[in-house]
């Protein structure tokens, strides 16, 4: 499963739908590598105030999968900047998560239980700052497809082509 969050800038408002949410639970046919189709539709509708504050919204990712026992275990984070121009666009985010002690890691590959971070909401947000001290490993990709619609920029003077 995915859970995912929507954060955007001091400008932005949302009108309607849900910045967070999480998606069902999927399971492979036969192997640990094949795809996972989630299909979830996430639909938001934000006006902006000005481009002051701006900020560019971004969405936020935490996946993870059910071991033979029905825990929930972690399979890594991730984050993107949501597209501002208009159109269909393909988004492939890339996954990690924090690498952990030779024991923790030792306990991940034998038992499945793999590091997490402490705190589970600022994952765009401490990670931006503290990359410096933060060593992660790969965990996947995330493959998305969204839709952006704009209406009304050009009355403002913005060109979303060029943003």
């Amino acid at each position: 499963s995915v859970r995912w969050r929507v954060d955007t800038g001091k400008s932005w408002q949302l009108l309607g739908g849900n910045v967070q949410g999480q998606t069902q639970v999927a399971y492979c046919k036969a192997r640990d590598t094949e795809s996972i189709p989630f299909n979830h539709p996430l639909d938001m509708h934000f006006a902006e105030a000005g481009l002051s504050g701006w900020g560019a919204a971004r969405i936020s990712f935490q996946c993870y999968r059910l071991d033979w026992t029905g825990r929930r275990i972690l399979v890594g984070y991730g984050f993107e900047h949501l597209p501002t121009s208009p159109g269909h666009h393909k988004m492939e985010i890339s996954l990690w998560r924090p690498t952990g002690t030779r024991g923790q890691e030792l306990e991940a590959y034998l038992l499945g239980r793999t590091p997490a971070l402490v705190n589970h909401e600022p994952i765009y947000d401490s990670a931006w700052r503290e990359r410096c001290r933060l060593v992660t490993i790969p965990a996947g990709k995330i493959k998305m497809e969204i839709t952006v619609l704009s209406r009304n920029t050009k009355k403002v003077g913005l060109d979303t082509r060029n943003v």
